[in-house]
């Protein structure tokens, strides 16, 4: 488009001009000249990244402040919409990440240290202005609270319910700072540990073993049971080094200068991490504001309405008897105020919008909605449908957008839907695991009591009325809907025994359980095919009398098309605690450099027929091109572990995204480059994000004495990311596979009241690739184990 080129070719001019009249020595005039063409290319933004870069090199010292990155971050994100036309902005722009890796070239243009510049980790930076829309929160669920009941036969009342998961989140909130407190002295300690004895194993040991819950019979809070279980470990590690290693390990730890260093970390790390605070959208990010102890509160929604209890009493949580009392009043007095109208309202439009929707509300709402925004934790006590996905469950009422959690109950279950700002995936499902296990905890107790023993306490609920001109303009910037497939069809034991048998014949293969998920799904999609009654509907709509139904129909079988091609990107988020807790999160796009590695499965497999179906006497020339073909697919499984070895090691350095393609290659023998030619020189990662518009999450098997069940992940605020896959294997070795789906056919069929068809071609597609994923594993089994036979 020409308005895009024409602000790509002015940014790069006016960042030249920038380069030719600055004094700029820390780099080459050749590195100059190339980051400013990079920059030109990732935001064309006009002028404005040469004066922002220009204004830079006149800040003194190499670091930049929170508050100027902001500032920098919003100009760069105004500047694209300036000089881009509205066709043109929504067809190149990838969003906030792009924005950030753009400035952290401009940091690096002036003389800055975009690392020091960025001291929370550029990850927090990203969530804030790239994660913060409504979908941009993931969901887990957990089954421990109702089992424990029906194993103990504890019998509870719907009041004495409420009021256990009312203290356990006044509870949380009130020892939130203690428990991150731990989490950071864990990992860092192991972290050292690791560095300096030389095993990285360390870390992992104990994430399989950290207890998330208090055994009944042991009568300490949960935060001094887990740092006394650390404690016992971290000693059994230290006993079983070298006399030499555990004395520079003891010493280093307990070393002044670090302990003052560490002691500043840790404080930071807390600040950054804490709950007790409310999200303030603007235009183009999201702004955590503290929430002073005395008004901080926890909400429950009871048929539509928000009621508010306070948090904590004189710096101690909300006690379980006073949580008795006002959740008898909350179920059994009669309300007084109407349900809710702001928060569905809010909660489903664009964060960007906020701000100027927020002015429309009712005089005689504000104080209340103010009230509500201080409630760091919500519970929807209406019940959910326990079979419904977790992205159906989660639709209900969830508050307004600044909360960092909203729990959801349904019959067997509890379900947390939590803001990517405050969790990511893998700390999300543990503090929800934390937190059922303080209310299985109040259950226990409560459940000693007698029966009705809570007496009324006045109660009313919040008046959160919306307006005529609220609603109006709210249907102008509401966002796009979606729908969500599960399934538990994967079957994990054949593939972790694929893993064990490549394994034996390579020594160095060690592909994980996800490197084999990945990979199918680079290249599943070609054998793909839509259910019959799926094109059967399509094609009916395709004929019908309604416009809008037929064009909805030609975007979906555009989209089943498109499912077809092969080797798309992915974004795959990697945990990066276990080097620095505050970075949380190290993202990473992949994309397949064997894109015909399904035919080639298929040869092999052809091969294995042939020689299976081939009479004994004419048996030898057929193994002997079976073993050929077998032997460089099998290498093929070799190098693709290789890479991805080298990926992740390249990633969890942190590495800019310049340079971690050239570490990616470099480790790799030359033979193997040579067949990864079908990769470019240098891999464009902002593209490739674009291009592959799926995210890819697993956060893994939970420990054996877990009782999550279900996870689904979060997608980013960039509307090309179409598909989000979020896996998880629970403790019975059950892999769940969650897939939501924004592409453009899904709000088309909705919008026509169509969703139970969008909703069917979004399972269909995730069934065919389980099911079709698990026929592959088998046919690699068969492939190595065949076995001559004379």
């Amino acid at each position: 488009m020409t308005d895009y080129h024409q602000a790509q070719e002015l940014t790069a001019l006016s960042l030249h001009h920038m380069i030719d009249t600055t004094e700029l020595t820390h780099l080459s005039l050749p590195d100059r000249k190339a980051l400013a063409e990079e920059i030109a290319r990732v935001i064309p933004a006009g002028n404005v990244p040469s004066m922002m870069a220009a204004g830079l090199v006149q800040t003194p010292g190499r670091v930049v402040s929170d508050a100027e990155n902001r500032r920098n971050l919003t100009l760069l994100m105004h500047g694209i919409q300036t000089f881009l036309d509205k066709a043109a902005y929504q067809t190149f722009f990838v969003g906030p990440a792009a924005v950030l890796s753009a400035y952290q070239m401009i940091l690096q243009l002036a003389g800055k240290d975009p690392a020091q510049s960025f001291p929370e980790g550029t990850w927090q930076f990203y969530v804030e202005f790239g994660l913060r829309e409504d979908t941009g929160r993931h969901v887990c669920e957990t089954i421990g609270f109702g089992q424990v009941l029906k194993n103990e036969g504890l019998q509870l009342e719907s009041t004495d319910e409420m009021a256990c998961w009312a203290a356990a989140g006044a509870w949380l909130v009130a020892h939130y700072e203690a428990i991150l407190i731990q989490e950071w002295t864990e990992r860092t300690q192991l972290r050292q540990l690791a560095t300096i004895a030389g095993d990285e194993r360390v870390s992992a040991a104990w994430v399989k073993q950290r207890p998330y819950s208090v055994p009944p019979q042991i009568p300490v809070d949960y935060t001094v049971y887990r740092k006394a279980q650390f404690e016992v470990f971290y000693a059994t590690q230290l006993e079983a080094l070298d006399k030499r290693i555990r004395q520079k390990v003891e010493q280093s730890w307990k070393h002044p200068a670090q302990r003052t260093e560490r002691a500043l970390e840790r404080n930071a790390y807390v600040q950054q991490m804490s709950i007790r605070a409310l999200l303030t959208p603007s235009e183009y990010s999201d702004t955590r504001q503290p929430i002073s102890a005395d008004q901080l509160s926890i909400g429950i929604i009871r048929d539509g309405r928000y009621y508010m209890l306070g948090a904590l009493y004189g710096g101690n949580p909300l006690s379980l008897a006073d949580a008795r009392h006002i959740c008898g009043s909350i179920l059994h007095d009669k309300p007084g105020n109407t349900p809710a109208a702001l928060d569905k309202t809010l909660a489903a439009t664009h964060r960007h919008s906020q701000a100027a929707l927020r002015r429309l509300i009712p005089v005689d709402s504000r104080s209340d909605f103010e009230a509500l925004r201080r409630a760091p934790i919500l519970i929807n006590w209406d019940r959910a449908d326990a079979s419904l996905p977790l992205i159906t469950i989660r639709g209900g009422r969830r508050g307004v957008g600044d909360h960092a959690m909203t729990i959801f109950r349904t019959a067997e279950s509890h379900v947390f839907d939590l803001s990517h700002i405050f969790f990511d995936g893998p700390w999300g499902i543990a503090t929800a695991e934390i937190l059922t296990s303080q209310a299985t905890r109040y259950a226990r107790e409560i459940a000693m009591l007698p029966r009705g023993g809570y007496k009324s306490i006045p109660l009313r609920s919040l008046n959160l009325n919306s307006s005529p001109e609220l609603q109006s303009a709210a249907r102008t910037v509401t966002l796009e809907p979606e729908v969500c497939a599960e399934s538990a069809e994967v079957q994990l034991e054949p593939i972790q025994q694929m893993r064990q048998l490549l394994q034996k014949r390579n020594a160095d293969l060690r592909l994980t359980v996800n490197d084999i998920l990945i990979l199918y799904r680079a290249i599943f999609g070609p054998s793909y095919q839509p259910a019959a009654d799926i094109v059967s509907a399509l094609g009916a709509l395709e004929t019908g009398s309604d416009n809008k139904l037929r064009r909805a129909a030609a975007q979906a079988r555009n989209a089943l098309d498109a499912a077809r091609q092969s080797n798309p990107s992915l974004l795959i988020p990697m945990d990066a605690t276990v080097l620095n807790p505050r970075e949380r999160i190290y993202p990473t796009t992949f994309r397949n450099p064997f894109p015909n590695l399904l035919a080639v499965h298929q040869q092999t497999l052809d091969a294995h027929n042939q020689y299976v179906n081939t009479r004994r006497l004419t048996r030898g020339s057929a193994w002997s091109a079976f073993e050929r073909s077998r032997r460089d697919y099998l290498a093929t499984f070799g190098v693709f572990g290789k890479l991805m070895t080298n990926h992740k090691d390249v990633t969890m350095q942190g590495e800019s995204l310049s340079t971690s393609t050239i570490k990616l290659l470099a480790g790799l023998p030359n033979n193997v480059r040579r067949m990864l030619d079908s990769l470019p020189s240098h891999i464009d990662v902002i593209n490739d994000a674009v291009k592959g518009q799926e995210v890819f999450s697993n956060v893994g098997r939970v420990t054996a004495s877990s009782s999550l069940r279900r996870f689904s992940t979060a997608k980013d605020d960039n509307e090309k990311k179409t598909l989000a896959w979020g896996i998880m294997t629970d403790a019975s070795g059950v892999m769940h596979i969650s897939l939501r789906d924004f592409r453009p056919h899904v709000a088309m069929l909705i919008k026509g009241k169509q969703t139970e068809l969008a909703q069917r071609i979004t399972q269909d597609y995730l069934n065919f690739y389980a099911r079709s994923l698990n026929d592959y594993v088998s046919e690699v089994l068969h492939i190595i184990l065949l076995r001559r036979n004379e």
